[in-house]
């Protein structure tokens, strides 16, 4: 998939050449029942990750999320971010839209645009594994000021990356006992 679709509109992600194929992970009910855990108040009527198909080499002055429903100053609620993301938060029609992307290792790369859109700047593929964007949406009315509900949904950036490297640690374990098991092969061939 290479958007998200929203009751009020469109995301997708650009690059300095225009729209970026992505994968949109739905991780709505996972992040819901983690913050209802935390307050039985809390809960969101939708959150996703976005995370770019990026070729082997690239380098971009822009990575950033667009849409096709105002996101501007007028409509800010609030920016809001901490040591793991950074983003805004926006009210379009009867929603809240927050989006944000992950920077906990990408501080350099990550920025807001005047109305807060978070995007990733002077981007290479030596971060490429690093750049993830997430949307959480909820209803307007359903939102009392103390509710922090769409904040803590972008923990979830943290938690998928963890899980991105926990893969990716994997993988070359399972490569490297390969590559050991056949210098041993060849190394008994070679004593026969």
């Amino acid at each position: 998939m290479n958007e998200l679709t929203l009751s009020c509109g469109r995301l997708w992600l650009e690059n300095d050449n225009g729209p970026l194929a992505c994968q949109v992970t739905d991780a709505t009910d996972e992040i819901d029942s983690d913050l209802k855990s935390y307050n039985k108040e809390y809960g969101l009527a939708k959150s996703c990750l976005l995370v770019p198909e990026l070729p082997d080499q690239f380098k971009w002055e822009r990575l950033a999320l667009a849409s096709d429903f105002p996101v501007s100053a007028a409509n800010l609620v609030t920016s809001l971010g901490d040591r793991n993301y950074l983003g805004g938060i926006w009210r379009v029609d009867d929603l809240l839209v927050a989006a944000a992307v992950y920077r906990q290792e990408l501080s350099d790369y990550a920025a807001l645009d005047p109305s807060c859109l978070p995007y990733y700047q002077a981007v290479d593929n030596g971060v490429k594994d690093q750049l993830l964007f997430q949307v959480s949406v909820k209803a307007a009315k359903d939102t009392a000021p103390s509710d922090l509900s769409l904040d803590f949904s972008f923990d979830e950036l943290r938690r998928y990356y963890k899980w991105l490297k926990f893969k990716e640690q994997q993988q070359y374990d399972q490569v490297k006992a390969l590559a050991e098991q056949q210098a041993a092969a060849a190394k008994q061939a070679a004593e026969e």
